[in-house]
C-alpha cells in the first residue's frame, strides 16, 4: 500500500495543470525523474532500515521512517521548485524503505508462533 498509494497520488498530481503551471511544464523526462527518484529513496532507506533496526528496534525504527516520511511528504505539499520536489521525493522513499522492510518482519514477530502466516492464507475449518 505504501509504494502504491505514494506513487498512485503523484501521477494524478502530475498530469495536473497547476502542477505543470507551478514546475514550469517540466519535460517527460523530468516528470520521470520526478517520479522514479522516490523509489531510489526507498532503495536507500531498506538500506537504512538494518542499521536503524539494530539500534532503535523495529518499533522504533517504523517510528523513525515513518517521521522521515512525514517530513519529506511536508517538503513535497510545500515544493515551489524542482529541485525541492526531488529532494522530496528522495526523503519520503528514505522513510517508505525503512518501513517496507521492517512493517512485515515486526508484523511475523509479533504473531504467536501458531498463527504465523495464517493472515495472508484461507482459512480452512
Amino acid at each position: 500500500m505504501l509504494f502504491g498509494y505514494d506513487q498512485g497520488v503523484l501521477g494524478a498530481v502530475i498530469g495536473l495543470s497547476s502542477f505543470r503551471r507551478d514546475f514550469d511544464d517540466p519535460s517527460p523526462n523530468l516528470e520521470g525523474i520526478i517520479a522514479a527518484i522516490y523509489d531510489i529513496g526507498c532503495f536507500a532507506g531498506a538500506i537504512l532500515a538494518f542499521l536503524t533496526a539494530d539500534r532503535f528496534g523495529r518499533k522504533g525504527s517504523i517510528c523513525v521512517g515513518s517521521w522521515i516520511m512525514v517530513v519529506g511528504t511536508i517538503l513535497q505539499t510545500s515544493a515551489t521548485e524542482k529541485v525541492q520536489m526531488i529532494i522530496s521525493r528522495v526523503i519520503t522513499g528514505i522513510g517508505n524503505g525503512m518501513n517496507t522492510v521492517n512493517v512485515p518482519i515486526w508484523q511475523a514477530e509479533s504473531f504467536k508462533s501458531h498463527n504465523r502466516g495464517v493472515s495472508d492464507q484461507p482459512l480452512n475449518e
